[in-house]
């Protein structure tokens, strides 16, 4: 099955990134990146950078689609439920988008889009033998002027980053994650555990799937990651702030996320995608926040 626009290994950059960059000025800059890994024969990750028509929406600035996802399912079953998810939610996207749809809340879009993809995939697996079991996390956003709107089912994550500060804004569907939330065992146990790569819920698992919705502000000079357990799996939150100090522009940062977890001998798949906001004006503050006055 066609992938639907990662790229290779050598670190190349998906083509229609190349393509919107030639098109339009962009005020906000994207580029993704997804690698095999060190350990594993078959990328089992997907994802899409994907510059969306603003006409429907009377966008003045960039609008893009971004989405990462894990598959889940031995043999060519977790890189089909990927690809399926990642193509699913594409077409959903742009099929809403076509023509002059009426006023529709992004929440509602992303939520519609993974229910599309989820039914595709628990279908697919409930019909063809050899993908039963098949699934896959998926973690989307849109960007549009100076917001995220963020929606997650698994474990690939969605960070901010601004001001040498990272905040995971996604919630992971995880028993380790639920056993930390709810703090029922010590770090140690829930590392040695043999569930503690146990995803609780993803696409393609079931008939219906219940998705998590985020909206976060950005500004000028902000990023959003998103990302596959194969980053994070080995890079913690100050490994990752430290690439992003050093690096400006996302390609950079995209490529040396992916080579610092591939160094790190990370046993999974690794996909990057970074956006970064340009040219926002900085919001007003009030005079007490910019000025320091002495009080005699």
């Amino acid at each position: 099955m066609d992938r639907p626009g990662p790229g290779d290994r050598s670190g190349g950059p998906a083509r229609f990134f190349q393509d919107v960059e030639k098109e339009i000025m962009m005020r906000i800059e994207v580029f993704g990146l997804t690698d095999v890994g060190t350990k594993r024969e078959l990328n089992e990750d997907n994802f899409l950078c994907l510059a969306l028509p603003r006409t429907p929406f009377e966008a003045k600035d960039d609008f893009f689609f971004l989405v990462v996802a894990d598959g889940i399912g031995g043999h060519s079953g977790g890189a089909t439920a990927s690809a399926l998810a990642v193509q699913s939610v594409r077409d959903g996207m742009l099929n809403r988008l076509d023509g002059e749809p009426p006023p529709m809340v992004f929440q509602s879009l992303l939520d519609e889009s993974f229910h599309s993809a989820n039914r595709r995939i628990f279908e697919k697996a409930s019909r063809e033998n050899e993908y039963f079991g098949m699934g896959t996390t998926l973690v989307a956003a849109v960007l549009l002027e100076e917001k995220a709107f963020i929606a997650n089912v698994g474990d690939s994550r969605a960070y901010h980053i601004r001001q040498g500060e990272i905040n995971q804004i996604s919630r992971d569907h995880s028993w380790a994650a639920e056993q930390r939330r709810v703090k029922g065992l010590s770090e140690q146990d829930i590392l040695s555990s043999p569930y503690k790569n146990m995803i609780t819920r993803s696409l393609g698992f079931g008939p219906d799937v219940e998705v998590d919705h985020f909206n976060h502000e950005m500004d000028d000079e902000d990023y959003l990651l998103l990302c596959t357990d194969g980053l994070y799996g080995v890079l913690d939150d100050k490994t990752i702030l430290k690439i992003f100090r050093k690096r400006k522009n996302p390609m950079d940062i995209s490529r040396q996320l992916i080579r610092s977890a591939n160094q790190m001998k990370s046993d999974d798949n690794v996909t990057a995608v970074v956006a970064h906001w340009r040219g926002i004006p900085p919001k007003k503050r009030p005079l007490s926040d910019t000025v320091r006055l002495k009080v005699k």
